[in-house]
């Protein structure tokens, strides 16, 4: 991407508007448009090596619970943390296996599916104090317990979040900066809205 920018004349940065199942999205070459976008970024640093668009999640929330509240998952006052992948060609948003299984096997309780709301705490850029990536819509209620109905179980290397994850957002890729940033999505992106937490 970086060498077809540069050929290109444009400034090194890419930003995406996911669009929906059904409508198209945008991808803009050199920067960002305002149309797709309500408010301000909440950005994070790529995190190194550069092989992938990769932030630092600290926690990961399934309506009010964190992963860090499920008995077991914090030793000795740490736990494990782990990257995400910000991918623009993956559909799937996924859990680490470690991760994926402790709230499978924890049971979250809940009445409605916003209770199942998906979060990803990501480190922000420059104070490095965590924001929360709202998934909407891919762990659902179901009996009355929350479902990773499509959250796919990835391994345990890293988090996934592709368009299920992206959709309520603008994304910005920085590559000269070496950042992310997410804005909710304007109307004019065709995105589920979603309020920040």
């Amino acid at each position: 991407m970086e060498v077809f920018l540069a050929n290109a004349g444009l400034r090194d940065e890419f930003s995406v508007c996911m669009g929906t199942g059904t409508a198209p999205g945008a991808l803009v070459l050199g920067g960002i448009d305002p149309l797709y976008y309500d408010g301000a970024f909440m950005t994070a640093d790529f995190l190194e090596p550069y092989d992938f668009y990769k932030v630092n999640v600290t926690n990961v929330h399934v309506g009010k619970i964190a992963y860090t509240d499920i008995p077991g998952t914090v030793v000795d006052g740490q736990h494990t943390t782990k990257y995400a992948v910000v991918d623009t060609g993956t559909a799937n948003m996924g859990l680490t296996e470690e991760y994926f299984d402790a709230f499978s096997g924890y049971g979250v309780t809940c009445k409605t599916d916003d209770d199942c709301t998906l979060g990803l705490e990501i480190v922000a850029a420059g104070d490095g104090v965590p924001f929360i990536i709202k998934v909407p819509g891919v762990v659902t209620c179901e009996n009355s317990m929350c479902h990773p109905t499509h959250v796919a179980r990835e391994g345990n290397q890293f988090h996934m979040m592709g368009f299920a994850g992206m959709r309520a957002y603008y994304t910005h890729f920085d590559l000269d900066k070496k950042t992310i940033g997410f804005a909710a999505a304007s109307a004019a992106c065709t995105a589920v809205q979603q309020e920040p937490f």
